[in-house]
């Protein structure tokens, strides 16, 4: 669905699997359709994908860092608690304000 929004756009659509997996909804593409002007529409589609892929590997590293980190307790016996802060929310729509 979006590779085709972005297609109908005569935008690049190599982005669209970077925000396929993110809450970015057709609505809020629409909507900043209509608010970018179309020579930089391309560009901020593609921004917007960037930081949604950047969030999405954060959020990786952490989940990894927070099991490696278990792990090691584990082997060593540690029994501290270690509180897993999330990270800061990122609203695509946000950008569209």
């Amino acid at each position: 669905m979006i590779e085709g929004w972005l297609a109908g756009h005569g935008m690049e659509t190599a982005c669209a699997c970077l925000l396929a997996d993110t809450e970015v909804t057709l609505d809020s593409l629409n909507l900043l359709a209509r608010t970018v002007e179309q020579p930089a529409l391309d560009a901020v589609v593609r921004w917007i994908a960037s930081c949604c892929s950047v969030r999405s590997l954060a959020e990786q590293i952490q989940d990894c860092s927070m099991r490696i980190s278990i792990d090691f307790d584990s082997r060593h016996g540690q029994t501290e608690f270690r509180v897993r802060l999330p990270i800061a929310e990122t609203n695509p729509e946000a950008v569209v304000r």
